[in-house]
C-alpha cells in the first residue's frame, strides 16, 4: 500500500466534512507522514521500509478515518449549511432591493462613460473617452471624461450669453462611488467648480455638463471642490482640436 492509497482510505471513512475540510485533512496526513518518513530515513532506513513503518505507526486507515469523522459531528455540518443558506437569502434580498439602473450608471461612469448617452448636437464632439481625469471627493470620485473646446458660432445655444467667435470649454463630468456598497446608489459630489482664465462654472454633481469660457490657447482648467468640509482639486487638460 502506498502513502497515497493510505490517505485515500482514511478520507473514504469521512462522512461529515466539507470539501475544504477534506482537503485540510489530506494535507495534514501527508505532512505527518512525510515527517515520520524523513525521521526514519535519517536513522538509516531504506525508503520503502521507512514508508511502510510510517504507515504502520499511523494505524489502520479505516480506524483513523472513523476517529477523525467523530471530530466533525453532523450538527456542526448542519449549522454551517444553515449559515450558508441564510447568507444566500440575505444576498437575494439585497439584490432584490438594488436599483439596477443605478448599477448600470455607476459602472458606466467608472468604465465606459461614453456609453451613458446618445450625444446629439451640440455635444457630438464629446463621443468617446478623450479625457480621463479623476478626483476623489469624500466617498465619491468625480470623473471628467471629455474636455473639448469649441468656437461659438452664430445660432449656437451659447451665442446669447457669450460673444460669437469666442471659445468655450465643454466638460462632461460623471460621479461614482468608490466602494462596492455604493454600486446601486446615486452618489453625488456636494459642489464642484471648474475655473480657468476666461471664467468659471459650478454645480452640485452626479453627472453634468460644464460650460466655461476660455482664452485662446489656454491649456487646462482647474476642477475643485472646496465647500462643505471637502478640499480637493485637479487639473483638466483641454482638447482644442477642431476648435478653430
Amino acid at each position: 500500500m502506498t502513502r497515497r492509497e493510505y490517505t485515500e482510505r482514511v478520507l473514504a471513512a469521512l462522512r461529515r466534512v466539507t470539501r475544504a475540510e477534506r482537503a485540510a485533512i489530506r494535507a495534514e496526513i501527508d505532512a505527518h507522514m512525510e515527517d515520520h518518513v524523513c525521521a526514519l530515513l535519517e536513522l538509516g532506513y531504506p525508503p520503502e521500509l521507512a514508508e511502510e513503518r510510517a504507515m504502520a505507526a499511523m494505524g489502520d486507515p479505516e480506524e483513523v478515518g472513523r476517529e477523525l469523522d467523530k471530530q466533525y459531528p453532523f450538527r456542526w455540518l448542519a449549522v454551517k449549511w444553515a449559515a450558508m443558506a441564510l447568507t444566500l437569502i440575505l444576498a437575494l434580498l439585497m439584490l432584490g432591493q438594488m436599483d439596477w439602473q443605478m448599477v448600470r450608471i455607476n459602472l458606466a461612469s467608472r468604465f465606459w462613460p461614453s456609453q451613458l448617452f446618445t450625444y446629439e448636437e451640440p455635444y457630438e464632439f464629446l463621443k468617446g473617452d478623450d479625457t480621463d481625469v479623476r478626483m476623489e471627493v469624500g466617498p465619491a470620485v468625480a470623473r471628467v471624461c471629455a474636455a473639448k473646446v469649441v468656437k461659438i458660432q452664430p445660432g449656437a445655444e451659447w451665442a446669447g450669453e457669450r460673444p460669437v467667435g469666442s471659445y468655450v470649454a465643454v466638460l462632461r463630468i460623471r460621479c461614482y462611488g468608490k466602494s462596492l456598497r455604493d454600486l446601486g446608489r446615486s452618489v453625488s459630489v456636494p459642489y464642484l467648480e471648474v475655473e480657468g482664465d476666461g471664467g468659471h462654472a459650478g454645480s452640485g454633481a452626479y453627472g453634468w455638463f460644464s460650460f466655461v469660457s476660455v482664452e485662446p490657447g489656454e491649456t487646462e482648467l482647474t476642477l475643485a471642490c472646496s465647500k462643505y468640509g471637502y478640499n480637493a482639486a485637479c487639473k483638466v487638460p483641454l482638447d482644442w482640436e477642431g476648435a478653430t
